[in-house]
């Protein structure tokens, strides 16, 4: 080494000639070389002067020598982009010339986010495993996946708010629903025993939020970036310029209740723990379920197996009600059927790696009229005749199916004719589906033309029905601009209210449950009609267990199969808490001197790289990050 040149050494320390900056023009006359010696000259002086200065590679090598990356102390310098086809050793470091982190913002950052997608609030995903998992497999899944910033240096595609209409100090950050699921997916993969789910309690809590409502750019979520480390997200939102404000017309009182609403939601799910929360979301839970009992109860009442009950009741003999009669199967419904209901289900199928891209809409209906005077049969399975269904599929988007997180089949439709439309017309097709004869295809000639037009009441029904609603939203069709719909019935709601389970269950696993076979799900039209199916099911066969021995039997034993599950989860839990307090049988080990201030100590762990029979002791963060000193 001692035998280089300066420029050798300079050469060698900036890791090659490629890292050299770019040699100056040479000059093209005579006339501007004289004009330029000077200045030549004196640029390379100082150039010669800071070479001068440059550290020696061997002193350096020796005050390096037990560094385990040594080229992390070289100063960096800035790259020139690299031609295409060539590859870059080591990337240029995210610092500035004055040595400060810098991370540029992306080409496309303030690119409003497209429709279709809910929202995560991220402060929520990095405490996800201590809010929403179980005690006794909070510490697994943080080792294995949140703690010492493993969670931070995931790759993270960024959306940001930050508004006026909801003031705060930095801009509150958001990843896509698809990517939170996309780590609970990989959690369970890992930890099977968690079997963790985005449930719907969890998504109106404020887990994912849709923007899809406000048409303002200032109250929609904004690409921020795509990350990978926390140093990269913290530059960001500190540096990210502040939102104007007064741009354009304000926007009215309800929009902006809504949006704050939506916010608050975001921020209060992304909170630790409290004891008032915890209370709170009960007291909301309870009221929800109540909410789902009387939905199913409606639902009942329309089929005509729960009697209306009439202003003209007496109040001492009101709690006296039919309804706790069971319904024989094998016999027409015992009641009037209430309101004289349509159902009309819909479900629509979007693609997976495009989500504003809906490539099906599925249409199923059932008119109450064609079911009186017969009977439901087991698991409403006589009453499944009685429905029709239309099945659309977008022409434009006709070579699109899923295959990465659903099996899709838009070409297998079981119950009729897939009919092609335009985008510019399914939006048209759907709403005629909601007007006489009411998603029939085919009317009989024989029909009378004044029955036809008849204008019906209608149940709107679905399984997880606000994602369909919002699907139907992206083609153009609105549901809350049709008048003469009603009520709603998720069948997702129902199933839950008929097992008493507080997590919802795919439309396929409710099928299997009431052993009805479902031929290619996830085609719109077929989901349509086997969304009506569970509906049917899910009503008949609680309206035929009410009161029963046999109904009775279930719900106990339902009880007891839970209550033996938490039994287990704590035991397991008390002898978690209950490890590691025995005696070790040693006389102490060695002093332990005090830790630094703000630093909680921990117990010795052995290091492999330190050498056999050796330990190093280390101290930690209080969120637990191990803290080199």
């Amino acid at each position: 080494m001692a035998g280089l040149s300066r420029m050798d050494r300079l050469v060698n320390m900036l890791g090659g000639e490629q890292n050299l900056p770019p040699k100056l023009p040479q000059p093209t006359t005579s006339t501007e070389a004289e004009q330029t010696d000077g200045i030549a000259a004196a640029e390379q002086t100082t150039q010669e002067d800071s070479i001068n200065k440059l550290q020696s590679m061997d002193s350096y090598l020796q005050e390096n020598q037990n560094s385990e990356n040594w080229w992390d102390a070289v100063p960096q310098i800035s790259q020139p982009k690299q031609p295409s086809g060539t590859t870059q050793t080591r990337p240029a470091q995210p610092y500035s010339s004055d040595g400060n982190l810098h991370f540029t913002f992306d080409l496309e950052q303030g690119r409003p986010a497209p429709l279709g997608i809910s929202f995560t609030p991220f402060m929520a995903v990095t405490r996800f495993c201590y809010k929403f998992v179980s005690r006794e497999l909070q510490q697994p899944l943080a080792n294995a996946f949140f703690d010492e910033g493993k969670i931070w240096n995931r790759e993270w595609d960024l959306y940001y708010i930050w508004s006026d209409y909801f003031q705060t100090a930095k801009p509150v950050t958001f990843i896509t629903e698809y990517q939170l699921q996309a780590l609970v997916t990989e959690i369970n993969d890992h930890f099977p025993q968690a079997n963790i789910k985005l449930t719907d309690e969890l998504r109106e809590e404020g887990l994912a939020t849709s923007f899809d409502e406000f048409d303002r750019v200032d109250l929609r979520p904004r690409f921020l970036g795509h990350s990978t480390s926390r140093d990269q997200i913290d530059y960001w939102t500190t540096h990210l310029p502040l939102p104007i404000s007064g741009e354009g017309a304000m926007a009215d009182q309800r929009t902006a209740e809504a949006f704050r609403a939506k916010m608050e939601l975001s921020q209060e799910i992304s909170k630790a723990k409290s004891k008032a929360a915890k209370k709170k979301k009960q007291a909301d839970t309870v009221l929800k379920r109540q909410d789902m009992v009387r939905m199913l109860t409606r639902a009942q009442r329309y089929l005509g197996m729960v009697a209306k009950k009439e202003d003209s009741l007496m109040p001492d003999i009101s709690g006296l009600t039919v309804s706790a009669i069971p319904v024989d199967v094998s016999e027409a419904a015992p009641y009037a059927f209430d309101s004289d209901i349509i159902f009309i289900a819909v479900d629509a199928e979007a693609f997976e790696e495009g989500r504003h891209q809906v490539t099906e809409v599925g249409i199923a209906t059932l008119d109450t009229r064609d079911l009186i005077n017969q009977s439901p049969g087991t698991n409403g399975a006589s009453w499944q005749e009685c429905i029709s269904a239309r099945h659309f599929r977008i022409t434009e988007y006709k070579n699109l199916s899923n295959n990465k997180y659903v099996e899709g089949c838009p070409d297998k439709f079981e119950f009729g004719q897939s009919d092609f439309v335009g985008e510019d017309e399914i939006a048209q097709k759907v709403a005629s589906c909601f007007k006489p004869p009411y998603g029939v295809k085919y009317p009989s000639l024989s029909d009378d033309t004044q029955q036809t037009e008849e204008k019906r009441n209608l149940v709107l029904v679905g399984h997880d029905l606000s994602q369909d609603v919002k699907y139907l939203k992206q083609i153009g069709f609105n549901v809350n601009n049709c008048g003469n719909i009603i009520d709603t019935v998720d069948t997702a709601a129902l199933f839950r209210i008929y097992t008493k389970d507080p997590t919802a269950r795919s439309l396929g696993s409710i099928l299997y449950d009431f052993e009805l076979t479902g031929w290619n799900l996830h085609n719109a039209g077929n989901d349509a009609v086997y969304t009506l199916w569970a509906m049917l099911a899910i009503c008949v066969k609680d309206a035929s267990e009410r009161g029963s021995a046999e109904g009775a039997k279930k719900q106990e034993e339902m009880i007891e199969k839970r209550k033996a599950v938490a039994a287990e989860q704590a035991k397991e839990r008390v002898l978690d808490e209950a490890e590691g307090w025995e005696g070790m049988g040693d006389d102490g080990g060695e002093p332990v001197r005090p830790a630094p201030p703000g630093v909680m100590y921990g117990p010795p762990r052995p290091k492999k790289e330190i050498g056999q029979g050796m330990e190093k002791r280390q101290y930690y963060t209080p969120k637990g990050a191990v803290l080199d000193v």
